[in-house]
């Protein structure tokens, strides 16, 4: 009698984490960080605007414009290719200032405030 209680329970928590797997929207990546390129810094205002493009699959659709707020206890840091390793990076410490037109950023937002900025680099001089 346990062991079939046990068998059912096994049973249900198995076929629990299937249907949460399957009920989560198509294309959403882990972490739910917005990749794109600052299109206007307001440091008064503590926003970011960044370009975010749909993706590989859709090359004609146009990019979207997502505005994120600033606050206190939003963290900054850089991120440089260290050449020759593959998904490594130097990470360092940055500011809201270091956030320039042009570069290209990785924002983990809650709703619309930016919670992390990370400022990726390639490492090369432009």
């Amino acid at each position: 009698m346990r062991m079939l209680h046990l068998g059912l329970a096994l049973a249900l928590l198995i076929g629990w984490t299937v249907a949460a797997e399957a009920a989560k929207p198509k294309g959403q990546k882990k972490g739910g960080a917005t990749a794109g390129v600052v299109t206007a810094v307001n440091k008064d205002g503590g926003t970011i605007a960044i370009q975010v493009r749909q993706g590989k699959k859709n090359k004609d659709a146009p990019a979207i414009e997502k505005t994120f707020k600033v606050t206190n206890s939003t963290t900054f840091q850089t991120v440089k290719k260290v050449k020759g390793q593959k998904g490594k990076g130097e990470q360092t410490v940055a500011v809201f200032g270091d956030v320039q037109k042009g570069s290209h950023v990785r924002i983990q937002a809650t709703g619309d405030v930016a919670v992390s900025v990370t400022i990726l680099s390639s490492g090369k001089k432009k």
